[in-house]
């Protein structure tokens, strides 16, 4: 490799005697390289490539060959040539010899043009104009998290779904602040805001103020007997003992290095989290960040009646950009076989007219589709049940998710001083109240 020079322009210096008091100088440099070639009159110096404009306090390489010159000038944007000056120009060049950019460097002093490749290096092929340019992997920048394709040379499990990370090459998302691991196909569904320090992105200032979990989990060491994964970046935990730790409440395992990055999400399943808030921004003044009133909650109610009705969401999406836009321009599919009383109120209820939504203009009881309900009777719980599950005692929970049974139970405890100010006649007919919440 032939040696080369890294030059950068750092200021210039006029002529004292240059009188130059009408307008304000915008100096530029400009650099001719300019090769010697041989004519019929002798050596003469050509220039063979386009004229370079370094900016200030940037560098760039040129290669040291013989009869080679670089002629610089500084020039002026705003003023026209009246005359040529002499001035100084302050440069800082570093002559190369060797391949990598460490330890190859001396100062400029060093840097003689017309010194020769050395014997061993002349016949290997030359830096190119791009030479030390690095492709910047892609990042996605989701609640404070930079996430970017990463490989995982061991097995992974994703810190969403919890489920194994597959593929060949770049497999996932990992997080460059908090190494948090998940599936490409899991970004969408991260609500845990990033415990890096990576900048506020355009979702995390949208949801911010609207939602906040802050459960902090209680982490004790642990001995596992099994091989286990650390659910925040997927990876095994190593060793014989005390490998990691548990959280006694959602028993999650993490590493001893992972427990400062592990978000404040205990006992929440972000997987299902995620489907849930994506129901609960199907309205459309939350979708635009507009101010909304009562008339959204009658188009998430058009939202779960669809799904008990159908089985299905009335939007549909690949992705959560594509589900908001079809959110607000599709308009749901109704099946042949769905009673016109359904449609109808179906209809009237995805309104984008706020103001023109069924239960904002008109009663929503007084509807064909309430037509067979005694809201009276209703109120006063004298309607049966279309179901009524099967006990076999008071205790028996076997309509209850296993999961959830297993949980410990937890009553939250908030500031007196904070309850007091709350106005408790608003509470006065609950059914139940927590005991410590109670005056004394």
């Amino acid at each position: 490799m032939s040696p080369f020079l890294r030059i950068g322009f750092s200021r210039f210096q006029m002529d004292p005697g240059l009188e130059y008091h009408e307008e304000v100088l915008s100096p530029y440099c400009a650099v001719y390289m300019k090769e010697e070639v041989g004519t019929e009159k002798g050596h003469v110096h050509k220039q063979k490539k386009p004229t370079m404009y370094p900016p200030w306090s940037t560098t760039f390489d040129a290669h040291v060959h013989r009869g080679r010159v670089m002629h610089v000038m500084v020039k002026d944007r705003t003023a026209e040539l009246r005359s040529e000056a002499t001035g100084r120009l302050l440069m800082e060049a570093k002559y190369y010899l060797e391949k990598s950019d460490a330890g190859g460097g001396a100062d400029g002093d060093r840097a003689d043009g017309d010194r020769e490749p050395e014997p061993e290096r002349a016949g290997l092929s030359a830096l190119h104009a791009r030479r030390g340019a690095i492709k910047q992997a892609k990042v996605h920048v989701v609640k404070r998290h930079e996430f970017s394709a990463t490989f995982f040379p061991q097995p992974t499990f994703c810190s969403v779904c919890k489920e194994f990370v597959w593929g060949l090459n770049k497999q996932g998302y990992q997080c460059r602040q908090c190494n948090a691991a998940i599936h490409k196909k899991c970004i969408d569904k991260v609500i845990a805001t990033c415990t890096g320090s990576a900048v506020d992105s355009k979702e995390t200032m949208i949801h911010k103020e609207r939602f906040k979990i802050d459960m902090p989990h209680r982490f004790r060491v642990h001995s596992y007997k099994s091989p286990s994964f650390c659910e925040h970046c997927g990876t095994l935990l190593w060793g014989l003992a005390k490998q990691g730790l548990k959280c006694e409440e959602c028993s999650m395992n993490v590493h001893h290095k992972c427990q400062k990055k592990v978000a404040n999400l205990c006992g929440v399943n972000q997987k299902l989290m995620a489907e849930a808030l994506a129901v609960i921004e199907s309205k459309q003044q939350i979708l635009l960040g507009q101010k909304y009133n009562r008339s959204v909650d009658w188009w998430s109610f058009g939202v779960l009646l669809y799904e008990m009705l159908l089985g299905q969401s009335p939007f549909h999406g690949r992705d959560e950009e594509e589900l908001f836009q079809s959110i607000r321009t599709d308009n749901p599919a109704y099946p042949r076989w769905l009673a016109p009383d359904a449609k109808d109120i179906l209809i009237k209820l995805f309104v984008r007219e706020p103001e023109e939504r069924l239960g904002v203009s008109g009663n929503i009881r007084r509807h064909n589709f309430f037509s067979g309900t005694d809201w009276t009777a209703l109120e006063q719980r004298r309607v049966a049940p279309p179901f009524r599950p099967t006990l076999t005692s008071p205790s028996d929970c076997s309509n209850f998710d296993k999961e959830f049974i297993n949980e410990k139970p937890r009553l939250s405890c908030a500031d007196r001083a904070l309850i007091n100010s709350v106005d408790q006649t608003m509470f006065r007919n609950f059914s139940y109240v927590n005991p410590a919440a109670r005056d004394p």
